[in-house]
């Protein structure tokens, strides 16, 4: 009766994980990484009480299977993750490199500026 009150609630904490990794794989492909590693953090406490429901070998061997198929959902979910803020990285780069580029040109713009007179450019 225990074993099967255990494998019951790991299935249904698995559906859970797997509800929120698909929740979490709509965000990363609306490129919302805030509200997508919200949906993860909220996994956390989950996870922890399947790892300890899977110390169970009869629970282990029943969910090996579905298991498997969230583990690879998670996967592509770090990668997707990943290429977010590959993407954002290179982004920020792109903005600090006409960041200074602008600065450089600033000073030739400038209305205040003074400009040589006719007699200062001769000397």
């Amino acid at each position: 009766m225990r074993r099967s009150l255990s494998l019951s609630k790991a299935s249904r904490i698995l559906v859970a994980l797997d509800e929120l990794a698909s929740a979490e794989a709509i965000f990363l492909g609306a490129g919302q990484g805030g509200p997508a590693l919200a949906v993860h953090e909220r996994a956390a406490p989950l996870l922890a009480d399947f790892c300890r429901l899977m110390a169970d070998p009869e629970v282990a061997v029943a969910l090996r299977h579905p298991l498997a198929a969230w583990l690879e959902r998670r996967r592509e979910n770090r990668e997707r993750a990943r290429q977010i803020r590959n993407q954002l990285k290179e982004e920020g780069e792109r903005i600090a490199a006409a960041r200074q580029r602008l600065a450089r040109l600033l000073p030739a713009y400038r209305k205040d500026r003074r400009r040589p007179g006719r007699l200062a450019a001769a000397v």
